[in-house]
């Protein structure tokens, strides 16, 4: 299956940060996305980005990824764009989820292998509350959806608030301690 990475989030919500560079527990989201999505896939991985970020990501390619500029606009417009260079099926990965595993995304694989939708979206939830996580299987371009909801788990925290970052950054200090005791 290929993968699609999409890292051209603006980070406006976190004051312009360029979230697929920021580092969680020492290490870039996008390169924990890559590593990740690696243990998934050996066909193609394209990692979708804003011209910004090409430079920066150009080390991702001892990884085997391309990197593909997209216009970093719109997330559906960007995805178009890099749905047009795949094929299906496609996994699409968020580059804004520090801990993110590749047990939880073969889950949602396995369960999405289940329904026959033509896109499939992982959605989060907690407390009744549930919102898109960026992780979606798309059998085609286009056509029918459907949900898959996971309760809500650090595997699938994206990076979009202040807040979230605290949460991430408590969780490093955390699996640091574990460490220590172990």
């Amino acid at each position: 299956m290929d993968i699609i990475v999409m890292a051209g989030g603006r980070g406006s919500r976190l004051g312009g940060v360029d979230k697929p560079l920021l580092k969680i527990c020492g290490e870039r989201i996008i390169d924990h996305a890559v590593k990740e999505a690696k243990k998934i896939s050996h066909r193609k991985i394209i990692i979708c980005t804003k011209k910004e970020y090409m430079d920066e990501l150009v080390l991702l390619r001892e990884y085997d990824v391309e990197i593909l500029e997209c216009l970093g606009r719109d997330y559906v417009e960007d995805l178009n764009i890099a749905l047009s260079k795949i094929e299906f099926p496609a996994l699409i990965l968020p580059a804004d989820t520090p801990f993110i595993t590749s047990e939880i995304i073969n889950r949602f694989i396995e369960e999405a292998g289940k329904n026959r939708s033509d896109i499939i979206t992982l959605m989060r939830c907690r407390e009744n509350i549930c919102v898109e996580t960026g992780v979606s299987l798309f059998n085609k371009s286009s056509g029918g959806w459907r949900n898959i909801y996971f309760i809500d788990s650090i595997e699938l925290l994206d990076i979009d608030t202040r807040e979230d970052l605290l949460r991430a950054e408590k969780q490093c200090e955390y699996m640091e301690e574990l460490e220590k005791r172990e």
